[in-house]
């Protein structure tokens, strides 16, 4: 399974240990990944990194009437196909993620956006085909390269601040003698700023 951020990465925004607490560290840093996954509602490994070597691969996503196709995370300009079932017409489409118009998603989504007209003017059309975008329940089979072109600096900076507040109140009589803030938090792993950027993820999505 994918960690979000390395030994490094987790020193380097304000955890102080030795070489020697990495035995320890190392599967903080994985149980705080899932801990990511589960409380975003995501799969286990959705923020993983994808693999620029792997050779691109159908995956099969259904329409819901609406001018969204949500898709899984996929490498920037990897798509090299999508198709529909016999006796459908792919519409015209742009781009919305992380890595392409980061401006028109919403946090952690992949989506293929209908668009009406050549400037991507998206004016609803009673003539139109598919007046209610990608038809509903209609599989769309996309040929990419599947995963995150990284794994986004917010998930890491909530990852690593989760990692952190696991490893400071784990000792929970330390914890206590030393008058850790928050130290009731224990029974909740994630911090106020990594939950909060986990909510961000959590949000409905767009059908």
């Amino acid at each position: 399974m994918a960690d979000y951020v390395t030994t490094a990465e987790v020193r380097a925004y304000g955890y102080q240990s030795l070489a020697s607490d990495d035995a320890i560290l190392a599967p903080i840093i994985t149980r705080a990944s899932r801990l990511f996954d589960t409380e975003t509602r995501r799969a286990v490994n959705y923020f993983a990194k994808g693999d620029a070597g792997q050779v691109a691969s159908a995956r099969k996503f259904w329409g819901r009437g609406t001018d969204y196709l949500k898709l899984d995370p996929y490498l920037t300009g990897t798509i090299t196909t999508v198709t529909m079932p016999a006796g459908y017409t792919v519409p015209t489409y742009l781009e919305a993620n992380h890595n392409a118009r980061p401006e028109l998603n919403m946090p952690g989504e992949f989506y293929l956006i209908r668009t009406y007209g050549d400037n991507e003017e998206r004016s609803f059309s009673h003539i139109n085909r598919y007046s209610g975008g990608w038809p509903e329940s209609v599989r769309v089979t996309i040929t990419a390269k599947w995963g995150w072109d990284a794994v986004p600096d917010d998930v890491k900076e909530a990852v690593a601040e989760t990692v952190i507040n696991i490893w400071r109140t784990r000792d929970m009589a330390f914890a206590r003698a030393v008058g850790v803030e928050g130290v009731a938090v224990i029974n909740d792993p994630l911090p106020p700023r990594a939950r909060m950027i986990a909510d961000q993820y959590k949000a409905v999505s767009i059908a």
